[in-house]
Formats: C-alpha cells, sequence, structure tokens
C-alpha cells in the first residue's frame, strides 16, 4: 500500500508541476505590464533586489566552476549587463525560461539558455554551476523539494544560491502558486547547507551554501558583506554601463 501511496504522490507532483509550468509559459507568452517588467529586470535591480552581489561572486570564483545560472531569467537582459560590468569579470553566465524568445537570443544568445523548470533543470549537468541566482522565480515552484534537489544536483561543493522571494503581503496579491522563503529553507537545511535569509516588509534574501568546502556562518558572511556594500556595487555597476556605453 505504501508503494502505491509513494506512486500517486509522485505522480500528483509531477501533475502539479505540470499545471504550473503551462500556466507560466503562458504568462510569459501574454503578460500583462508588470509581468514584462518583472521578465526585463535591469542588471541594477537584480544587484539591489540581491541586496549586492560582489562578494558571491568573489567566492564562486574560488569553486570548481565559475557559471553562474539565473533561474527563471525572463528576457536574460539583467545578467547580460551583469557580465559586460566589472561584476561579471572571470565568470560565465547562464540561464534557464520557460520558453524561447527573440529577447533571449539578443540579450544572452540560446546556447547559453536552457529551456527548462527549475524542478528538472533539464540540460544543465550535475556539479557544474558555481552559483544559482533566483529572482522572485522559485517562489512559483509547486514542489520545492523537487526545486531544491534540482539545484543541490547541479552545483559544485561549497556552490551557493541566492534568492529573492516577494514578502508574504506581496504575495497575496499575486496570481499563481507562491511559496515562501521558509519552506526552501528548511529543505537546503536538511540536506545540509548553510543558509541565511534576511525578511524584508517587500522582499526576502535567502542564502544558502552547499556543503563541502564552506565553514559555518559563511552563508551569513556572504549575505552581510555584500549587504553593507550594495551602495558601492550600484554606483561602480552604473559607471561601467555609462562607460561600456561611451566606447561602444
Amino acid at each position: 500500500m505504501k508503494e502505491i501511496s509513494d506512486g500517486k504522490l509522485k505522480s500528483n507532483t509531477r501533475n502539479q508541476v505540470a499545471r504550473q509550468l503551462r500556466h507560466l509559459r503562458s504568462v510569459e507568452a501574454i503578460g500583462d505590464a508588470k509581468d514584462s517588467y518583472e521578465m526585463n529586470r535591469s542588471g541594477s535591480e537584480y544587484i539591489s533586489n540581491f541586496n549586492g552581489v560582489k562578494t558571491l561572486f568573489e567566492y564562486t570564483k574560488k569553486l570548481q566552476s565559475q557559471v553562474i545560472l539565473d533561474l527563471g531569467a525572463g528576457t536574460a537582459r539583467a545578467i547580460r549587463e551583469i557580465s559586460e560590468s566589472n561584476l561579471g569579470s572571470g565568470l560565465v553566465f547562464s540561464a534557464t525560461v520557460l520558453r524561447h524568445s527573440p529577447e533571449i537570443t539578443k540579450y544572452l544568445g540560446i546556447s547559453k539558455v536552457h529551456i527548462s523548470p527549475v524542478e528538472t533543470l533539464r540540460g544543465v549537468a550535475d556539479s557544474s554551476i558555481g552559483c544559482v541566482l533566483a529572482n522572485l522565480s522559485i517562489a512559483y515552484s509547486v514542489s520545492p523539494n523537487l526545486a531544491v534537489k534540482s539545484i543541490d544536483r547541479v552545483l559544485v561543493p561549497g556552490g551557493a544560491l541566492k534568492a529573492v522571494f516577494p514578502s508574504l503581503t506581496q504575495s497575496i496579491k499575486r496570481a499563481g502558486v507562491l511559496q515562501d522563503s521558509r519552506i526552501f529553507k528548511l529543505e537546503l537545511e536538511s540536506i545540509g547547507y548553510d543558509t541565511y535569509e534576511n525578511r524584508g516588509p517587500q522582499l526576502t534574501v535567502l542564502l544558502a551554501v552547499k556543503p563541502g568546502k564552506a565553514i559555518e556562518g559563511a552563508a551569513q558572511n556572504l549575505y552581510f558583506a555584500d549587504e553593507l556594500t550594495v551602495f558601492d556595487q550600484l554606483t561602480d555597476f552604473v559607471r561601467d554601463r555609462t562607460t561600456n556605453r561611451a566606447g561602444g
């Protein structure tokens, strides 16, 4: 009986993921003004939402993989802009989306993009990613357990996940299934990740570091090192963008 129950549970989970995936693909295909804004965020908006990324990126450069994977990247505009700045120096950027669009080719190139939900991360090799970014994306997963298993599969030892979630108040205003960051935090901690969570009135930022290279308190130290310098990071990023445009 237990095998039948487990089978039904897995089947129900797959069905839920499939329904949510169809919904989100339709949102990406149609979308309203707010959806379009969230899919086409700029690099500065990423840096602001994540409360900085510089220290996290410097940490990633010391790992077995220097690949940054942006989950649910939308048009990929943000990571394209970051990759062209000093913040992105020495790193390789890739992304996942739910459907292809001309903007993705424009900003990142289809060869660096995986069309896959977070629950499977199809096409992303095991232990190939140094850092996973998720800006207002994995909150839409209907199966945090599967999402965490996929993220863990692709991260190298010591690899990091930095994810932004809408606050509970903001979540109520949004359509679709939305998961609280604490569900992901508990899932990650259950498999040994060091985690730190900063819950704000609008956004919650979760930083988790995979066992292997990490030391206790690594997530908190990485988070605060970036939060304390986020204004300087934004200033430098804008200067880089201005210089690149002037030179281009």
